[in-house]
């Protein structure tokens, strides 16, 4: 009886994780699960059971639990961008490259207005950087290794996760064009908007108080002149909170020059390994003959050491694009810190043909030390998944979903909330070589499919698979001055994962 109310307690807990919660994204680890559309739930078996879902360490039919020694060498990568944000690092970061920082700055310590051609090149920034205010825009960049033992019922996992973000960022503050007002940074001229955005902008200017009719036409004309969009309501806010800054200054206010905004790139991220040890028990064991004979359960209890790191980049110090090629963490913050996790997973086996699997991952919500700030949170993770075998000779269909809709703290405002739906096909007699393939969706996202290829090879006990991930949609992006593209998909990944299985006598 009290082991039948554990095991309630246990399902009960599982699907309490359920509605309304956020977590990390949940990484593809092993080419099996990349190269059929980051699906494992139900169809996972093994080592990497550990991640997937415990439960599956014994499979509920089973009168045995598998008796085997098994090892496993997994390693993956995967890389998602947001096309608005490349677009507009690249288009803000070559504008930057155009501004002397430096010859402004002298001017503005100088007290002398700033030339014609600066103030220009200020405007075309000015009308980039709102861009980089978009929440969710960046680059996410999820990695995962580990080496795995399994002996029968039990498995030991260590893990490594790693997660890292660059997402822009739009300093609002150190905005001031000097400390003399209006008068300190606008060069002499008496140039007229030609254009009817143009006339507009200045009118409002001059009715917010902001600038005088002939300093808010010829601001307003060099804008014109730079090709700034006029019609952009974040460059009409942007030129307002520039002016509002420069006239704040000039009476003591706080922030600091436009010379000094730290606008740009953030790039934060957590690796954290996972020492995880698993455990599975079919339901039949506890159990009267009864539905739950099909079902087993798992748990996992994960010792978590975790590094955050965290290190902004303003625009002055990146050149162009290629600035991000260098080494981002040579001066990261980090913070080490440790923490307990709980994963718990359900597989259930009504039929030879069938499997339903349910997983959460890191159930207690494990938090580490963030180097930016605060904690950083390890939420939830539920994912649910079916198998279906042998509809077709030697053919496995498998299909997950994402029953939390996750968002990782390397990249913020980012979701994802993953679709998986996958394949796999026996090339030769005694599963020799494996052809596998899927398709994947960020439901939360704006991000297209992915598509998933795989292979897999047997040789004996000794095992290796190969797996990549793509989507087709590309960013292109110029390079260089003379029109080079860079281009990259919106998502991709690569997986290798060698191991052995060894029967036991």
């Amino acid at each position: 009886m009290k082991r039948r109310r554990a095991a309630l307690s246990f399902c009960a807990l599982l699907l309490s994780f359920l509605p309304g919660l956020t977590a990390e994204e949940f990484h593809i680890v092993g080419s099996r699960a990349m190269g059929m559309g980051g699906a494992g739930v139900a169809v996972t078996r093994g080592v990497l059971s550990t991640y997937w879902n415990p439960a599956a360490l014994c499979l509920p039919a089973a009168s045995e639990s598998a008796g085997f020694f098994e090892f496993a060498l997994p390693l993956a990568v995967m890389g998602t961008a947001s096309r608005d944000a490349l677009r507009e690092l690249d288009e803000v970061t070559e504008l930057s490259g155009r501004v002397d920082f430096r010859a402004i700055e002298d001017r503005l310590d100088r007290g002398k207005p700033l030339t014609v051609d600066q103030v220009r090149s200020l405007l075309a920034l000015a009308g980039e950087l709102p861009g980089l205010e978009t929440n969710g825009n960046g680059f996410l960049t999820d990695v995962s290794m580990g080496l795995g033992l399994r002996l029968e019922r039990f498995a030991f996992n260590s893990i490594g996760l790693y997660s890292a973000g660059a997402v822009t960022r739009l300093d609002r503050r150190n905005l001031a064009l000097g400390n003399k007002g209006i008068e300190g940074f606008l060069p002499p001229g008496k140039g007229r908007p030609v254009t009817s955005a143009g006339r507009l902008l200045a009118n409002d200017l001059v009715n917010a108080g902001l600038l005088g009719r002939s300093q808010a036409d010829h601001l307003v004309s060099l804008a014109e002149q730079a090709g700034v969009n006029l019609d952009s309501s974040g460059f009409r806010e942007m030129v307002a909170d520039i002016l509002e800054a420069t006239n704040d200054n000039s009476t003591g206010s706080a922030g600091d020059f436009i010379t000094a905004n730290q606008s740009g790139v953030e790039v934060s991220g957590i690796f954290v390994q996972e020492y995880v040890a698993s455990y599975a028990h079919p339901l039949k064991d506890w159990f009267s003959p009864s539905v739950l004979d099909s079902v087993s359960i798992g748990a996992s209890l994960k010792v978590m050491n975790a590094k955050t790191f965290f290190s902004p980049f303003s625009l002055s110090s990146l050149d162009a694009f290629e600035g991000l090629d260098g080494d981002l963490l040579t001066e990261a913050r980090e913070e080490t810190s440790m923490n307990i996790g709980i994963d718990l997973g359900l597989l259930a086996q009504p039929t030879d043909w069938l499997s339903l699997g349910l997983v959460g991952r890191n159930l207690n919500g494990p938090s580490f030390d963030f180097a930016r700030a605060g904690d950083y949170e390890l939420e939830p993770q539920v994912r649910a998944g079916v198998g279906l075998y042998d509809l077709l000779p030697s053919l496995v269909l498998a299909a997950d979903i994402d029953l939390t809709r996750n968002h990782t703290d390397a990249l913020p405002g980012y979701g994802s909330q993953q679709a998986a739906i996958g394949f796999e096909y026996s090339l030769l007699d005694g599963e020799a070589v494996l052809l596998r393939g899927g398709v994947s969706k960020n439901l939360a996202g704006s991000e297209g499919a992915s598509f998933h290829l795989g292979l897999g090879f047997r040789l004996a006990d000794v095992f290796i698979d190969m797996a990549a991930m793509f989507t087709p949609r590309i960013m292109e992006i110029e390079r260089d001055a003379e029109g080079g593209l860079f281009e990259l998909p919106e998502r991709a990944g690569l997986s290798l994962m060698i191991g052995c299985q060894i029967p036991l006598d």
